[in-house]
């Protein structure tokens, strides 16, 4: 019988054309991955200085505030939650001591707006920045951030 050699012979030549097919494949997949991403969700370095936004601060979540709006032709409501963003931790000891005072604060502010003016994306805005003022003004040296609706229904 003659002898049979037992194994696979492949040419170098062949694992060269297999290995270079195979990243060929691994740079187009990588390639198609990345470039189908929509444009906001591809992650760029940020330096952790960056001067144009500061960290977020320290949120704190208040009320459910319900309050009668100040239309003149109509009895109308309005009813939110809101979310404070502040400077430090150490505001929410100052906000707790003055829970009474930032209640009364809000409450007011709200009710100092009107269904039309609520509506509008310009006139939310407004109510936003009315709202950290009037804050600020309660607070001994500010510290409100930002002002968030969590929750902003209104009839």
């Amino acid at each position: 019988m003659p002898s049979q050699k037992v194994g696979l012979h492949v040419p170098v030549r062949d694992l060269a054309l297999l290995a270079a097919g195979f990243v060929v494949f691994i740079v187009i997949g990588t390639a198609v991955a990345y470039f189908s991403l929509p444009l906001g969700a591809r992650v760029s370095p940020r330096t952790s200085s960056s001067p144009t936004s500061p960290p977020p601060g320290p949120m704190v979540e208040m009320g459910p505030f319900t309050v009668t709006l100040s239309n003149a032709d109509r009895p109308s409501f309005l009813k939110t939650t809101l979310v404070l963003e502040v400077d430090q931790p150490s505001r929410f000891d100052e906000m707790n001591r003055k829970i009474s005072q930032v209640h009364s604060v809000i409450a007011a502010t709200l009710a100092e707006h009107d269904v039309d003016t609520v509506r509008s994306a310009h006139g939310k805005q407004q109510l936003r920045t009315n709202l950290k003022n009037a804050l600020n003004n309660q607070l001994r040296g500010g510290g409100v951030r930002a002002v968030y609706f969590r929750e902003l229904l209104y009839e």
